[in-house]
């Protein structure tokens, strides 16, 4: 009989199918020089650019550096992984359709301790390449490294060099997520088997379990749309360029691939997500400061905005941020102005700011 912990199994075999077509990591780039980023993805059997010609871009940077040239073809590892993949597979559809639970176990052992190893690897490619560096390079600074994070934002010079899962990792934690319910579920069911009672009765407890799980993939999908910690007084603004140094005013976008953009002001995140060179559809989320609470991020769609010619914001349109309504109203009444929500500002900056 088909149950639902074999319907999960083989599931979570199939899924890994899409780290053949997905990116499995992502590294992007962004600079002065390089407004809308540089970046390449990491395949289970490839690495390419995030946009065409990125990787020769990246490789030239290294070359002044003295980093070695990325060259996948020289990579071991890209060559084995497409059929270490091929054999979770496998090993995966055996259990779901045996239903046998030992080796979901041991499906579920072997993908935990190859995730770990790949990370570990992965982290020490990054090590190798960012420190074994050529002593003839044109631009050496002593004691300096290149290595980029191994998950999460890092200032190397002035880029910004940011490392997430790629929609292939993501698929990898779902697949994971899959096996370990079919794993538990399984435990259940039979246990359930050995007890008297309807088998209505007996499926009732899976319920929790899955709301559970959903919560979790629910979780995974929206980890990366988050503001990260802005390296103030080093960081550019993604649209004018201009350092960030201001702890009330500065904002952040996230798209939905999960590059991150950061600004000095408001009104430049606004500017930019409405300007050419950035499609208005690929934002994820928008955070600003609290003009009341210098360094906390909020979420700037849900804020509330005061525009008042006593608040000395960087580019000049005398904006700021605030999470509650209340303190937006307490600080109108004291500075004059007027109060706006995020489609109202962006409509603002559209229609006022000289860029």
């Amino acid at each position: 009989m088909v149950t639902i912990p074999r319907i999960l199994m083989i599931a979570a075999a199939v899924l890994l199918a899409g780290l053949y077509v997905l990116p499995l990591w992502q590294i992007s780039l962004e600079a002065p020089q390089y407004p809308e980023g540089i970046g390449m993805d990491i395949h289970i059997g490839k690495v390419v650019g995030a946009k065409q010609h990125d990787l020769e871009s990246i490789n030239g940077l290294n070359h002044y550096i003295g980093m070695k040239r990325i060259e996948p073809d020289s990579i071991p590892e890209l060559r084995a992984m497409p059929f270490i993949v091929a054999g979770l597979i496998a090993f995966g559809l055996l259990a779901g359709f045996t239903g046998n639970r030992m080796l979901m176990l041991l499906w579920l052992i072997a993908f935990a301790l190859l995730g770990v190893a790949g990370l570990y690897d992965f982290y020490m490619w990054e090590y190798h390449y960012g420190h074994d560096l050529d002593p003839r390079a044109i631009i050496k600074i002593p004691g300096m490294s290149y290595q980029p994070p191994l998950f999460g934002t890092e200032q190397i010079l002035n880029f910004t060099a940011s490392s997430y899962p790629g929609p292939g990792g993501i698929v990898a934690a779902v697949s994971a997520l899959l096996g370990a319910a079919a794993w538990v579920l399984s435990r259940k069911s039979r246990r359930s088997r050995g007890e008297a009672g309807s088998r209505a009765h007996a499926r009732v407890p899976d319920v929790p379990v899955v709301i559970v799980l959903l919560a979790g993939l629910a979780l995974i999908a929206g980890c990366r749309s988050g503001p990260r910690e802005i390296a103030f007084d080093k960081e550019t603004c993604a649209h004018c360029a201009m350092t960030i140094s201001d702890r009330r005013f500065a904002s952040e976008l996230v798209s939905k691939k999960g590059k991150m953009f950061t600004f000095d002001a408001i009104e430049c995140a606004a500017a930019f997500i409405d300007g050419d060179d950035f499609d208005a559809e690929d934002v994820a989320s928008v955070w600003t400061m609290d003009f009341s609470r210098p360094g906390t991020m909020i979420d700037g769609e849900k804020a509330w905005f005061l525009q008042s010619d006593s608040i000395p914001s960087p580019m000049g349109m005398h904006l700021a941020a605030f999470e509650k309504q209340a303190v937006c109203e307490q600080h109108r009444a004291r500075l004059g102005g007027k109060s706006y929500r995020w489609i109202g500002l962006r409509l603002l900056v559209a229609k006022e700011w000289v860029h």
